[in-house]
């Protein structure tokens, strides 16, 4: 039974992240990025608010908390207001390949901290990664706006992350990850406010069709705020090597879904990248994980040489 439900957990996260890029392609088409997410912070107040006041009697640890929240807002808020505003200059294929360099980004910046010398394997992912993003750009070294955007948001993601597990008492649990979201939820709602016109907002969500409005949900409530609540359930009960088939898998689902959906071209560049970016996941996964297995002695040895 659990076993059941760890493997929906993994694929539900894969198919909504896969689809998240294509779909919100499709939501630009009427609303704006800020428009976008500023529904999203709407929506995500709303909700975790309704389960934080449920459970109001946890607030006695309010600083541990707060510095959660601080702690976990590049990844929460920052790097989905990035991914939507990139998807103004580039396709959305092209987005979703190169948002899954994180991980390798994250092995590199791990490599430095850590000072794994002696692992230099740990940097072959970023090899596959760097391959994958020159290749999307017929190997030009000169990156458009939405490249740019999409790289920053997979460096902030890489190091959000690495913070959250620096301090994973303040992260771990439903409540503090529901805290958080609800921290993040707000930021983003009071900070797209300023760009957005209420009225105008308001003229598209009635003019709008069933089925815009039904993106609009996915890409606003689905995609930002259930897809976290998945990948806390997973990383909590079933542990980060779980939750991280769902990243290997997502970028395939994206790409075939938007050729139906955003009508993205099916180039040989796209296909090329994205062999490489499941390649330098796929070497991440594995090369951290028997790293991980060596005896913590003997890493420590191998540092300090």
């Amino acid at each position: 039974m659990c076993m059941n439900k760890k493997n929906l957990l993994i694929s539900l996260l894969a198919i909504i992240w896969g689809v998240n890029f294509p779909i919100s392609k499709y939501v630009l088409m009427d609303f704006t990025p800020y428009e976008v997410r500023f529904i999203s912070g709407l929506l995500g107040m709303v909700l975790t608010l309704l389960f934080l006041f449920k459970f109001r009697s946890e607030f006695n640890r309010i600083r541990s908390l707060l510095l959660g929240c601080v702690i976990s807002f590049p990844v929460m808020a920052m790097v989905p207001a990035l991914n939507v505003l990139s998807l103004n200059h580039i396709n959305s294929s092209t987005a979703l390949v190169i948002i899954y360099i994180m991980p390798a980004i994250t092995s590199v910046i791990l490599f430095i901290i850590n000072r794994d010398w002696h692992h230099p394997a740990l940097l072959l992912p970023a090899f596959f990664a760097a391959l994958a993003v020159f290749s999307l750009n017929d190997f030009n070294i000169k990156f458009g706006t939405g490249e740019i955007i999409i790289i920053i948001s997979a460096i902030i993601w890489s190091i959000g992350n690495i913070l959250i597990g620096k301090f994973k008492q303040h992260s771990a649990g439903i409540f503090p990850f529901m805290t958080q979201m609800f921290f993040g939820s707000m930021i983003t709602m009071v900070f797209f406010d300023y760009f957005i016109d209420h009225q105008r907002l308001m003229m598209k969500l009635e003019s709008a069709g069933m089925l815009r409005i039904s993106a609009l949900l996915f890409v606003c409530g689905i995609a930002s705020c259930l897809a976290f609540l998945f990948w806390n359930n997973l990383i909590t009960h079933y542990g980060a090597e779980s939750a991280s088939y769902s990243v290997l898998i997502s970028p395939v689902v994206g790409v075939f879904i938007g050729v139906f959906i955003s009508g993205d071209a099916f180039s040989f560049n796209v296909i090329t990248a994205l062999i490489f970016i499941i390649i330098s996941i796929y070497a991440q996964q594995k090369i951290s994980r028997r790293i991980n297995r060596e005896p913590a002695n003997k890493r420590l040895l191998n540092n300090q040489r």
